[in-house]
């Protein structure tokens, strides 16, 4: 998977002209530009579409209560001339964030605990080395394991290059854990695909239940996201966009195979604006899930699920969000949300190009700009 970590590089080249963008007394001046929110998001989207960054996207929008959402882009998604809050994208590595939300519900109902190791959970019935044993559900969460972003002796197994992840099985997840070859010394964030995935796997050993099953009972049914799905049959049944590689070729989804908690969903703006509402009111089943993913942190104060603001998210002056982005094969998204603003953003692209720096310039112009008063 190329999505979900962040592309540090790429953004860092960008920071001289952020800096200079966001330079004191920015705030004040986009008070006084004249630019309502939607002129404003509208601006963000019309440069993703020069930069040649995707020709098919939506983006969604809370703030104060309101929730907005507006397609872009002129390439024809089945059909017809736009996607829309309802189309259906692969989102990647978003889908980590729903990993972790289940696992909290399932501590917050005592099946599991964040202080669990591999070896109580499935030292029962798996292989562990001495260092993957003592690897814990917190250490998973935040990426602070020392696994690595994919074994190389998982990527060396026979796969399909258009679709890396589908023939990779339980068992293959499983084995990797009785040598943890290229494990490193744990504390230190660490992004892993491997490990996020083996989470959703000792979250359903642990309960008897698919990963899907048990995010739709914690999140997806509470919050009416009935669009947001994991497994590849309904996938095809129900015609998500077609993708595009990051040069505009036609491509997949990806039908992940043992690493579904990684990055295997997919969903909507409108899902997933549904989704960024309750964690701003904290309302309902989720709730206290969705409380828990702010307040809980890993080793060295690392996020559960979530990443904390990025250098160039503080020099935007969105010093106050959590975020994350994903790209796969054929489609690329980004959420963030602040609550202390009480504001949130989500792209969601039928490209695989990366949109992380739209998202940081789309979430300060969300957190500097009103809404039009009505009249």
């Amino acid at each position: 998977m190329t999505g979900g970590a962040f592309h540090l590089r790429r953004l860092f080249l960008s920071l001289p002209l952020l800096a200079t963008a966001c330079a004191p007394g920015r705030g004040a001046e986009a008070e006084a530009d004249g630019v309502d929110l939607e002129q404003a998001i509208d601006r963000e989207a019309g440069k993703m579409v020069d930069q040649g960054v995707s020709d098919a996207f939506v983006i969604g929008v809370v703030k104060q209560g309101r929730t907005w959402t507006r397609s872009y882009g002129d390439r024809p998604l089945n059909g017809a001339a736009r996607p829309d809050g309802d189309s259906v994208f692969q989102i990647g590595s978003l889908t980590k964030i729903f990993t972790v939300a289940t696992m909290l519900d399932l501590v917050r109902e005592g099946l599991v605990s964040l202080a669990d190791d591999l070896t109580r959970v499935l030292g029962d019935r798996v292989r562990l080395s001495r260092a993957a044993g003592a690897i814990t559900l917190r250490q998973l969460a935040s990426h602070t394991s020392g696994l690595p972003p994919v074994p190389p002796s998982l990527m060396m197994l026979p796969r399909d290059d258009a679709d890396p992840y589908s023939r990779l099985t339980r068992g293959d997840v499983y084995g990797y854990l009785a040598t943890a070859d290229g494990i490193r010394r744990p504390g230190r964030v660490e992004y892993s695909n491997y490990g996020m995935g083996l989470l959703g796997h000792v979250l359903e050993d642990r309960t008897g239940a698919s990963l899907e099953q048990l995010m739709s009972t914690s999140i997806f049914a509470p919050l009416s996201m009935s669009s947001t799905f994991m497994t590849p049959l309904q996938a095809s049944a129900r015609s998500v966009v077609p993708g595009a590689s990051e040069v505009g070729d036609p491509a997949p989804v990806w039908r992940f195979g043992a690493l579904g908690g990684a990055g295997a969903l997919c969903s909507t703006a409108n899902d997933m604006s549904a989704f960024i509402q309750a964690v701003l009111t904290a309302d309902g089943a989720p709730g206290p899930v969705l409380a828990a993913m702010h307040r809980e942190r890993g080793p060295n104060d690392a996020r559960l699920g979530w990443m904390a603001p990025s250098p160039v998210d503080r020099v935007a002056g969105n010093r106050t969000i959590v975020w994350h982005n994903g790209r796969v094969g054929g489609y690329a998204s980004y959420l963030s949300i602040d609550v202390a603003q009480r504001t949130g953003v989500v792209i969601l692209s039928a490209r695989s190009a990366e949109v992380t720096m739209a998202g940081v310039m789309l979430s300060r112009a969300v957190r500097e700009h009103n809404w039009r008063e009505a009249r």
